[in-house]
Parts: structure tokens; sequence; C-alpha cells
């Protein structure tokens, strides 16, 4: 059978129209589907309640951009979705309180308020885990009080919390304190309660590298028995200052952490017995901070052992060490030390 070429070129082309409907088109893996209408409307409400005396949150609503709040100030949404995933207002000098349409955002990854004011106010309660998504979350000096554990008790993927410098009233219980998933934590300045329990209850968190409890006890003893700080020898950075806790013995709370630390902070607490001789062990410091710690006579010889000392501070203490004898015992990298005659107090940098 002859077939012409005008008749061939027909039967491709219902041919290729046919294969069109029956061969299924992949949708795309990246649109970005515009904002939420909901949590658009969440936004709204939440700067209604915020006083915002620079125009930080001008962009919010304005009138080029206000069916998209994804291109609004301090937003980040899913290129997927169209789902707000990151509301970051850090250090705007907002004030007022903060709106319970916060909870609206059920797909936040990522929530930064830290250095505003909030006045007192409290954070939103969420015990239903509207915000169970978040993996980041700081409110840093955001002056929040009340309570934020029922908050805390859903957040199973949080990986960086730093709730410092608020007044939550309810961290004093630990139980709470099951958030797996934490690498870094940061309670600074909040009232806790029974510090030996705090420095115990992490070792529920074998992913903590990062831990920061400065200014959140009244004094307190640490027992030489108390257990090691961390099981999983992951945490490198330990601040504990202005705490004025008695600590006997540096070892066995740390012993887990001697070859991984790296900034450790016991400024203005009391250290007694052998602790000033048995941070020498920690071979991987590079910042120390030890100032007002009631520390008498000289830098023990194991503190050349740190030969990536970088930042040492033992200011206002009770030392007297000739330079010669001083430069002896911090043989590690010793290139630059200040004060020709260590006294009551100094501090050395170490470059």
């Amino acid at each position: 059978m002859v077939i012409t070429h005008k008749r061939f070129l027909h039967h491709f082309s219902v041919l290729v129209i046919v294969l069109l409907f029956l061969v299924p088109i992949k949708p795309s893996l990246h649109f970005n589907s515009g904002c939420i209408e909901r949590e658009r409307l969440a936004l709204l409400s939440i700067k209604r309640d915020l006083i915002d005396d620079h125009d930080v949150l001008s962009s919010w609503g304005r009138r080029e951009d206000k069916g998209d709040c994804c291109k609004w100030r301090g937003i980040s949404c899913s290129h997927r979705t169209g789902h707000i995933r990151k509301l970051d207002l850090q250090d705007g000098a907002l004030k007022g309180k903060l709106s319970h349409s916060l909870l609206e955002l059920r797909h936040l990854t990522y929530l930064d308020l830290s250095w505003n004011d909030f006045g007192g106010t409290h954070f939103p309660a969420d015990s239903n885990g509207s915000l169970s998504k978040l993996r980041y979350l700081n409110l840093k000096d955001a002056k929040f009080s009340g309570t934020i554990s029922s908050l805390l008790a859903n957040l199973s993927s949080l990986q960086d919390l730093d709730l410092s410098y608020n007044h939550f009233h309810d961290l004093i219980n630990i139980d709470w304190l099951g958030l797996s998933s934490l690498s870094y934590l940061d309670l600074s300045g909040n009232p806790l309660a029974r510090p030996s329990d705090w420095l115990q209850i992490v070792n529920k968190l074998l992913h903590l590298e990062s831990l920061a409890l400065s200014s959140c006890f009244s004094g307190g003893v640490i027992p030489p028995t108390l257990s090691p700080v961390n099981s999983s020898s992951s945490l490198y950075t330990l601040h504990l200052s202005d705490n004025n806790l008695v600590i006997l013995s540096i070892h066995p709370w740390l012993s887990n952490i001697t070859q991984n630390i790296v900034q450790l902070d016991l400024s203005s607490n009391l250290l007694q017995g052998s602790s000033l001789a048995e941070i020498g062990n920690m071979i991987s410091l590079e910042g120390l901070y030890l100032a007002n710690t009631s520390v008498v006579g000289g830098i023990p010889k194991s503190f050349g052992n740190m030969s990536r000392l970088a930042s040492l501070d033992l200011s206002n203490n009770n030392l007297s060490i000739p330079l010669s004898h001083l430069i002896q015992n911090l043989s590690g990298k010793a290139e630059k030390i200040t004060d020709e005659l260590i006294h009551s107090s100094f501090l050395i940098m170490i470059l």
C-alpha cells in the first residue's frame, strides 16, 4: 500500500496528539504558589498588636505587595507550597504583645523574636502542637514572662533553643526537657532550681553541643559525685557563669567532654580543691573564663597541655606569679601576654 507524504504527516500528527493525552505530565517540583491567605491575615493580626515605632513592618500589607506576604520583611515561604516557613524579626525594636494568631503559622520551622521588648507579656500558649514543626526558636532578651513549657513539650524537632534573659517561671520544673533533637540550649537569665539536677538532666540530650545556664542559680554546691554532664561526649561549649556555685571538683562531672570542649566559662563561681589542675586536661580548649572564682596561687603546669588556648581570663582572683613562670606554665601557644606581673587580678590573651 502506498502512503502519500501528505497522508503520512496526517497520521503522524494524530499519533502525537493521542500520546500527549495518554502520557501524564509530571508536575514541576519547584513553583511558588504565593502567599496563603490564612497566613497573610495572621501576620496582619500580629502586626496590629505590635508597636512599631521604627516602621520595621512597613512592608506588611504594603499596597504593591498586598497579596503576597512572602515578600514582606522577615518572611520566607516554601517555594513549593507557599506556606510561611521562617519568621525573623530579631532586633526590630518592636514592643507590645505577641498575638495568638502566631499559632496560625503551622508550617514555621524558624522563629526569631530576639532583642525586642514584649514588656513582660506572655508568649501564646500552644497546647495543640500548632508550632510543632519548629527547628529553631530564639526569644533571647525579648522580655517575655509567664509560662512556655506547654509549647516546648510539643517541639520534638527543635534543634536550637534560646530563651535567655526572659522570665519564664515554669522552667524550674525540668519535666519539659524531653527535646531529644536539641543541639543548642541557652536558658541564661531565667530562674532555675537545683543546679545538680540541671547538670544531670542534659544526659538526656545526646545531641547537645552547646549549653548556657549563666545567671540561672542563686548558689549551690556541685558535688564531686555528680555524674558526667553529657554521656554522648558531644558538648563543646559550656557557660555556667554568674551562678555562685561551689565547684568542689571538675572531675567526674566533666570527664566525658575533656577531650572535646572548646569553650568553658565558670566565671563568678567558687572553684575549690583540684579543679584548676583538672581543667588543664581539657586539651581542646580555645577559650577559658575563670574570672572571680577565688583561685589562689599560681597557674598549674597542666595548663601547658592546652595548646589551642587562645583566650584566658583569670581576672579578679588571688594569683601572684612572676611573668617568667606564667609563660613557662602556658607554654602551648603563648605569643602575647598582657601585664608584667600577675598579682590580684589580670586578663591574659593568648593569640
